[in-house]
C-alpha cells in the first residue's frame, strides 16, 4: 500500500496529496527489495510520469541477450 499525505511535491512544487517516489526506482531491484531506498514526496501525476521514465531506463540499462531475455548473474 502506498503511503499518502498532503504536502509539496518535490517535482512540480504543487501542494497535493503525496505518495513516495523511490530513488533509485524500486523496479531496478529484484524482490526482496532493499528496505532502505530513499523516498521523496511526489504527487501522483509526477510519480506516474517518473515511473514511465524508470521503466524506459530499466529497458535500456538492463543487459539482455539477442532474444531480449534478461541476463542474470
Amino acid at each position: 500500500m502506498t503511503k499518502q499525505r498532503h504536502g509539496e511535491c518535490v517535482y512540480c512544487g504543487h501542494t497535493k496529496p503525496l505518495t513516495d517516489d523511490h530513488i533509485p526506482p524500486q523496479s531496478l531491484f529484484r524482490k526482496p527489495r532493499p528496505a532502505d531506498l530513499i523516498a521523496v514526496p511526489s504527487c501522483r501525476q509526477c510519480n506516474i510520469s517518473a515511473s514511465k521514465d524508470d521503466e524506459y531506463f530499466k529497458t535500456v540499462i538492463v543487459p539482455k541477450d539477442k532474444l531480449g531475455h534478461i541476463l542474470r548473474r
